[in-house]
């Protein structure tokens, strides 16, 4: 067993329920503006639509964000416990690492003593990462990614 997935299992069981902020669509974060939300069946579908084949669940939320600095977007697939969004970021994590996909040179690191999976492609880098029941997937402009991704933990923390 991968040591990180070790990681990412033992954050997720001890972060779950500890999170103090409930709000992780902010209207405002990084100096970027939430511009677009969408909800449960419309976010999973755009998902779906993205992987041309169905992949989400309907306990969805995706927020975009804009401004003079670039752009985010924030995936969050919500569960009834822990452990299923675990097993689904090791299912995603497996399959980016395993088959062909636009994203390349992915890896464990670390942010905020947090274990983080980091991808790039699309002109963008991507993180994957559980907390509590959810399952986050962050897509942010490549110049400002970690420290928005820092930022992000901060405040969900």
């Amino acid at each position: 067993m991968n040591k990180y997935f070790l990681v990412l299992t033992l954050t997720g069981f001890l972060l779950s329920g500890c999170s103090s902020n409930k709000d992780y669509l902010p209207a405002e974060f990084f100096g970027l503006k939430l511009t677009n939300v969408k909800v449960d069946d419309e976010a999973a579908n755009f998902v779906n639509k993205l992987h041309l084949k169905t992949v989400s669940s309907s306990k969805n939320k995706i927020g975009f964000y804009e401004g003079k600095t670039g752009r985010a977007v924030i995936y969050l697939s919500m569960y009834d416990e822990a452990n299923p969004a675990i097993s689904a970021a090791k299912k995603m994590i497996a399959k980016l690492k395993n088959d062909k996909t636009p994203f390349v040179d992915g890896e464990f690191i670390i942010i905020n003593d947090e274990a983080v999976y980091i991808c790039f492609g699309m002109g963008q880098t991507h993180f994957i990462f559980v907390r509590d029941d959810i399952l986050f997937w962050v897509s942010v402009d490549n110049y400002f990614a970690k420290r928005f991704l820092a930022d992000y933990l901060d405040y969900i923390s």
